[in-house]
């Protein structure tokens, strides 16, 4: 609306100079809506019109923070939806972020390294997560690979069997530091004994999806010495 000015020259009848005083205000009153309303629209362009309630008219790109949800949302460009961009008073990368922004792909310092995890083959958790025990490391990743790795150094094969000129320890259990959905592609990646320049083998039997059962075939004695294996496995988590 243009702006309304009063008369306050024009003379009229009976002596007066003016519009008449109901006319007058009529115009002050509806200046001051205006007024008002602009002071309205500031507030809430300055507060990204916060509120419980969608704002009403939208446009496309017109940013809400929505206070009954605590999100920040903007409007779409074809201006029928509104896109929740973060949380209202969370720090970027915090687990209150992640948890507003759902399945958007958007990882931050603190996201990429943690706890992985997924639903129906979509992200929910960080990209890497890497995790030891006794049973050796492992490194899990979002797109659902896992490997398993283990060096047992200087273990003991005095119970080696001979046969013939084949000596060998079987029945060997390796439990994985980390399950796996379904049994991995293990190897076992033999070194030298201590104490000998003959290298070892390996071999196993199926691997489960916790645990592989394996042995290793020396072509000497090797009861008494002392070996080293670097066990690993790869499959889906």
């Amino acid at each position: 609306m243009a702006r309304q000015i009063i008369d306050t020259t024009t003379p009229q009848p009976g002596g007066k100079f003016g519009e008449p005083i109901p006319t007058a205000f009529e115009k002050a009153n509806a200046n001051f809506a205006e007024l008002y309303g602009k002071i309205v629209e500031e507030q809430a362009l300055a507060t990204d019109y916060y509120g419980a309630a969608a704002p009403d008219p939208t446009w496309p790109g017109m940013v809400w923070a929505d206070a009954a949800n605590e999100v920040r949302k903007v409007r779409n460009a074809s201006n029928d939806a509104w896109i929740t961009l973060g949380p209202l008073f969370t720090p970027f990368g915090s687990a209150a972020f992640l948890n507003a922004i759902g399945s958007a792909p958007l990882y931050g310092r603190d996201s990429v390294v943690g706890t992985v995890s997924q639903e129906g083959g979509v992200p929910t958790g960080a990209l890497i997560q890497y995790g030891s025990n006794p049973n050796g490391e492992f490194w899990r990743f979002a797109g659902g690979l896992q490997i398993c790795t283990q060096l047992r150094t200087n273990e003991s094969q005095a119970a080696a069997t001979a046969s013939g000129s084949i000596f060998y320890s079987l029945g060997l259990v390796w439990v994985f530091p980390a399950p796996f959905s379904t049994a991995p592609t293990p190897n076992i990646g033999m070194g030298r004994p201590v104490d000998s320049p003959y290298r070892l083998w390996g071999t196993w039997a199926d691997p489960s999806a916790s645990q592989l059962t394996y042995g290793v075939i020396s072509p000497q004695s090797i009861s008494g010495l002392f070996v080293n294996y670097r066990m690993l496995a790869v499959g889906p988590w």
